[in-house]
C-alpha cells in the first residue's frame, strides 16, 4: 500500500538533516523519491570551482530538478576543507579547467531554476567580477538578491524584471573612469523593483537612486567620501531620498571609516529635523558620540572622549 504524499513529505523532512538518508530515501519508491529531491534540491549551497560546475551540471541538464529549487548560494572560493584535504592534483586540475565553462554551465542552470525566489552569489577575490551577464534571459522572481557583481547594464535589465524583489543586497560599485560613459541610470518608473522594502550597499549612490518612490525601510549603506564638506553633501542627498522612501525609515545605518562626535550630531540632527522622517525610526547604526558627564556617586568626570555607541531608539 503506497503511502499518501503528505506522509512521504513529513518524512523526507524529518530526515532533511541527512543528504545520504534523503538519497537513499529516493530510491525507495516514486512518491519517495519525488518528496526527498523536493528536500535535497530545495535550497542548495555552493563552493567551489569544481563543485559549482558539478551541481548547475545536474540543473541544467534535468530541468525537473531545477524547477525544486527555491534558494541558491554560489561561493568563488573554496572551503578551508577542500583547500587542506585536496591533493596537489586535484588543485592543479582544477586550475586548468576553463574559466568560461564556469560562467556557461552557472548562465545555463540559473535559467533552469524558473521557481528560484533566494539568490545569492560571491564570487569575489579581489576584484569585483563583470559577470552579470549570466542573468540574461532568467525568468524567476526572486524576493532576495544579494550579489558582488559589478553594476552594468546586465544587472540593470535583470533587476528591472524583478516585480517581487524585496531584500537588495549590493556588495560593491564600480566608478567610472573620466574616459568611461557614466554607469547605466536607473529606470525612475515605480515598476522597478517596486517591493523594495530592504536595501544595503557599500556606495551611497545607489540608495540615492534606489529609495525614492520605493517601499524602502530598511538601508544599510556608507559614506563615499572622507572630506567633511563632500561628506556632508552626500548627507543631504541621503536624507532627501530617504524622505521620498513610500514608507516610513524603521532602520538606517550609514558606516563611515572617520566618523567623529561632530558630525555624528549633525547626522541625528538632519535626521531628527523631520518629524515624519524618524517618527518609525528604531535603529541608526553604531555611532560616536561626544561623552563629557559627571559619574553618579563617584565626582570624577570624563574628559569629553568620543565613545562608540549603538544607536538603538527605545519606544
Amino acid at each position: 500500500m503506497a503511502l499518501p504524499p503528505d506522509a512521504c513529505s513529513l518524512i523526507a523532512k524529518y530526515a532533511a538533516s541527512s543528504r545520504s538518508t534523503l538519497v537513499a530515501l529516493s530510491t525507495v519508491s516514486k512518491q519517495f523519491q519525488t518528496a526527498a529531491e523536493r528536500a535535497i534540491y530545495n535550497t542548495l549551497d555552493v563552493r567551489g570551482h569544481n563543485r559549482t560546475i558539478a551541481v548547475c551540471d545536474v540543473l541544467r541538464r534535468t530541468p525537473r530538478v531545477a524547477m525544486l529549487v527555491v534558494a541558491l548560494s554560489v561561493y568563488g572560493e573554496e572551503e578551508e576543507s577542500e583547500e587542506e584535504d585536496g591533493d596537489v592534483d586535484e588543485e592543479e586540475e582544477s586550475e586548468s579547467e576553463p574559466e568560461s565553462d564556469y560562467w556557461q554551465v552557472l548562465h545555463q542552470a540559473l535559467v533552469r531554476t524558473t521557481r528560484l525566489r533566494f539568490l545569492n552569489l560571491y564570487f569575489t577575490n579581489g576584484d569585483q567580477p563583470d559577470k552579470a551577464w549570466i542573468l540574461d534571459r532568467c525568468t524567476f522572481q526572486l524576493k532576495t538578491f544579494h550579489s558582488d557583481l559589478i553594476w552594468d547594464d546586465h544587472l540593470t535589465a535583470f533587476l528591472s524584471t524583478q516585480s517581487h524583489l524585496s531584500n537588495l543586497f549590493l556588495a560593491d560599485y564600480r566608478e567610472p573612469a573620466p574616459e568611461e560613459m557614466a554607469p547605466p541610470i536607473l529606470p525612475a518608473s515605480t515598476g522597478f523593483l517596486p517591493k523594495l522594502a530592504v536595501l544595503e550597499c557599500t556606495f551611497a549612490e545607489a540608495a540615492v537612486s534606489l529609495v525614492p518612490g520605493r517601499p524602502v525601510v530598511r538601508v544599510k549603506t556608507c559614506f563615499t567620501h572622507s572630506k567633511l564638506e563632500e561628506k556632508r553633501e552626500e548627507l543631504r542627498a541621503i536624507v532627501a531620498a530617504l524622505r521620498r522612501s513610500r514608507k516610513r525609515l524603521r532602520a538606517l545605518d550609514i558606516a563611515d571609516s572617520s566618523y567623529t562626535p561632530a558630525f555624528t550630531l549633525e547626522l541625528l540632527a538632519s535626521l531628527t529635523a523631520d518629524g515624519v522622517l524618524c517618527a518609525d525610526l528604531r535603529y541608526v547604526g553604531t555611532l560616536v558620540f561626544p561623552v563629557d558627564g559627571r559619574q553618579v556617586g563617584q565626582g570624577a568626570s570624563s574628559s569629553g572622549a568620543g565613545q562608540a555607541a549603538d544607536g538603538a531608539v527605545s519606544d
